[in-house]
């Protein structure tokens, strides 16, 4: 079982969806742990005791968290470096094809170039949304490549434009399948388990404190219940980086589309 579907949520949605089952779980711990931990941590003291190892513990946690979240924020970010490279490589290739003097094959090129950026903006997103690889780029980029081939260079200039659009098509496909696999890249499952589980220990913790006022020590543990939920929310939002609300869109190639192609 996966728990992907979280992704289809809007993001507010999936962000109460993980607060609130923190809040839940916090809150719900209080007050059926309440009598046995009154017996265990009432004596006089245990209280600060129990504070030093909410302390401890809540340091290692944030700590842990810490940097599963930098590795988060680092994968969105790369994978969204090489969105945009691919996209300016598009660019500039759109750039130089109108340098080249007009005619069919200049026409061909510019309609297999319009034919592959509609394909990354129709039918890459969707499967990638999904967390799955997008299929038939290949025949799109195959039609770009014989295009170029078969450009018709009588003169020098011609020759020098056509070898840079060869040396940018090679880069756009470069940054084509760096983009590809990117789209399964995440944080392992193992690591969310610990985020996890550690998120409960801090939370279990809380439960160990003796309070008069049950309403009070609800509210606290609920409190710091709510504060894990998000930490582990803004964890979730920034990883598989095409997946959710928050993730990578094709806007840089509708940008170049509308460029180059919209009318």
């Amino acid at each position: 079982m996966n728990f992907y579907w979280v992704y289809d949520l809007p993001e507010w949605a999936f962000c109460a969806l993980m607060t609130m089952t923190a809040i839940a779980v916090s809150s719900g711990g209080v007050l059926l742990t309440r009598s046995p931990a009154r017996r265990l941590f009432g004596q006089n003291g245990m209280n600060e005791m129990v504070s030093y190892f909410l302390t401890l513990t809540g340091v290692f946690y944030g700590i842990t968290l810490g940097l599963i979240a930098v590795g988060a924020w680092e994968t969105y970010t790369s994978a969204s470096d090489k969105v945009s490279h691919e996209a300016a490589s598009l660019a500039t290739i759109c750039q130089d094809v109108h340098l080249l003097p007009e005619g069919p094959e200049k026409t061909k090129l510019n309609e297999a170039l319009k034919a592959f950026t509609r394909h990354v903006i129709d039918e890459d997103w969707p499967p990638q949304r999904e967390g799955q690889l997008p299929k038939g780029g290949t025949a799109s980029l195959e039609a770009v490549i014989k295009s170029v081939m078969l450009l018709d260079t009588q003169t020098e200039m011609d020759r020098i434009v056509a070898a840079q659009i060869y040396s940018r098509l090679n880069n756009l496909i470069e940054q084509r399948r760096l983009r590809l696999e990117s789209v399964g890249s995440g944080i392992p499952a193992l690591l969310y388990w610990v985020v996890v589980i550690g998120g409960l220990i801090n939370i279990s913790v809380t439960w160990c404190f003796v309070m008069e006022s049950t309403f009070a020590h609800v509210i606290l543990s609920g409190v710091s219940g709510a504060l894990i939920g998000l930490l582990i929310f803004m964890v979730a939002a920034m990883d598989h980086p095409f997946r959710g609300e928050y993730s990578i869109g094709p806007d840089a190639f509708e940008i170049v589309f509308d460029r180059y192609f919209g009318s």
